[in-house]
């Protein structure tokens, strides 16, 4: 957005709003929450549904928190430039790579980081050919050392991260920048996707890549639809790192580090209107180890913020009724959710649409539990279903229909079951390797009024 362009704030499409002539109920947010609005603020929602700008004053306010919620998408015009930026790439080898980065980069301020590499003198000659400081490491400190030396050097107030295997996209800090509202934004991500080619797997990767989050922006945080984001390319506030990535992780770092932040209070922000190409491995046995490495720092992660990490989120109301239709007692599950639904309602804040709602979120915990157990068992679960489905045929059913909606609901790829083990079996050897069983169990949410 430019300078005089007015701030706008587009509503999450799975919010709901219900209005009265006393004040209405907003539903929605990361994790989901019950809103009571007020006359005035429900009138700001229902002009912004509608395109209106947002003013200054108290209705920034009220954009601003919904933003911080996940209700909706703040966008605002800012003061910042890329003149405000220095740009980190840490590279080892990879001379090719680093000089389609590098090109796209253009006449960013950059900062070339060499982390132990064979040939260093290839890097240098790339850093020098498209005019980058180079920064060598004699000795492979790894990703987060790399990043931790660019930090150290860089003179701005904004640091950007870009991996050398990245390509980014024209007026990709423009389209960064208007995501650091204020202050409190310490870090904002790109989409970043697969950068295509030639072969099945960088087809694949292309609308299926690992650090793909989706096409929607949403807060980041622990448990959120966005629970973490890739350090493929970030854009931070220089102080707000202090001491920066963890140099003790070789992979995970990078969700280690966004974690800290939100656990400090401050917020980091997935922007997916910005969409960044990230070179494919080359082959699907180096993919694998990637996943695998992927999976491992579950248990990592769990060690350092424990509860963090969990395969699956079931809603508090949802096991009692689970357990029910599972030893075949529809009537006793019906009685339970209807019993939620009322000790909803007594939560719930009051306004219209209370009861649909109570009703709805009761009814609906059930099968979004449901879901998300029979997707774990596509996914975290594997390893462990795989041989039991040979032996036993109840086994073989869960795995077969919970592989099948795995497949329909993320486009129906083949490569997708090879995917989702090489990640699980990462998963479970963290677990026992670190002894940190949560990794694979699955974890509690529950629905939060958030008052007026």
């Amino acid at each position: 957005m430019t300078a005089g362009d007015p701030a706008v704030f587009v509503l999450d499409r799975r919010s709901r709003l219900h209005t009265g002539p006393a004040g209405g109920l907003l539903v929605g947010g990361q994790p989901l929450r019950v809103l009571r609005l007020a006359p005035n603020a429900q009138d700001a929602v229902t002009g912004w549904r509608a395109g209106a700008p947002v003013p200054v004053g108290p209705p920034w306010r009220l954009a601003r928190r919904l933003h911080d919620l996940g209700l909706g998408v703040l966008r605002a015009p800012t003061t910042l430039s890329p003149a405000d930026v220095t740009v980190v790439v840490p590279v080892r080898d990879r001379p090719t790579d680093l000089a389609r980065c590098l090109a796209s980069l253009g006449a960013a301020r950059v900062l070339v980081v060499d982390d132990g590499s064979r040939d260093p003198a290839a890097i240098a000659a790339v850093a020098a050919r498209h005019g980058a400081q180079l920064l060598v490491r004699p000795v492979n400190g790894g990703p987060a050392a790399a990043r931790n030396t660019g930090l150290a050097r860089a003179e701005t107030d904004l640091v950007a991260f870009v991996d050398s295997d990245c390509v980014v996209p024209p007026h990709w800090l423009d389209g960064l920048l208007t995501g650091l509202l204020d202050e409190r934004v310490a870090v904002v991500a790109p989409r970043v996707v697969g950068a295509g080619g030639p072969g099945r797997l960088a087809r694949y990767e292309v609308r299926h890549g690992p650090l793909d989050l989706g096409a929607e922006a949403a807060p980041v945080r622990a448990g959120g639809r966005v629970g973490h984001v890739p350090a493929a390319v970030l854009l931070c506030r220089r102080d707000a790192l202090g001491v920066g990535f963890d140099e003790a992780l070789r992979v995970g770092e990078d969700v280690d580090l966004i974690w800290r932040l939100v656990e400090r209070g401050l917020q980091v922000r997935y922007e997916p209107d910005v969409v960044v190409a990230h070179r494919t491995r080359g082959s699907w046995r180096a993919a694998a180890r990637q996943r695998h490495g992927y999976g491992r720092s579950a248990a990592l992660l769990d060690h350092r913020h424990p509860g963090r990490v969990a395969p699956a989120v079931l809603g508090p109301w949802a096991a009692p009724a689970l357990l029910a239709l599972a030893l075949r007692r529809p009537g006793v599950a019906v009685a339970v959710t209807v019993g939620s639904a009322v000790l909803l309602r007594r939560r719930l804040p009051a306004g219209p649409g209370r009861t649909l709602e109570a009703v709805r979120l009761a009814g609906s915990g059930p099968v979004r539990s449901a879901a998300g157990l029979l997707d774990c068992a596509a996914r975290a679960w594997l390893p462990v279903l795989l041989p039991l489905a040979v032996v036993d045929r109840r086994a073989r059913r869960l795995t077969a229909l919970a592989v099948c909606l795995r497949l329909l609901r993320t486009g129906g790829h083949p490569l997708r079951v090879l995917d989702d083990l090489a990640y699980a079996t990462g998963v479970w050897r963290g677990a026992a390797e670190h002894r940190r069983p949560g990794v694979v169990l699955p974890r509690w949410r529950a629905v939060t009024p958030a008052g007026a």
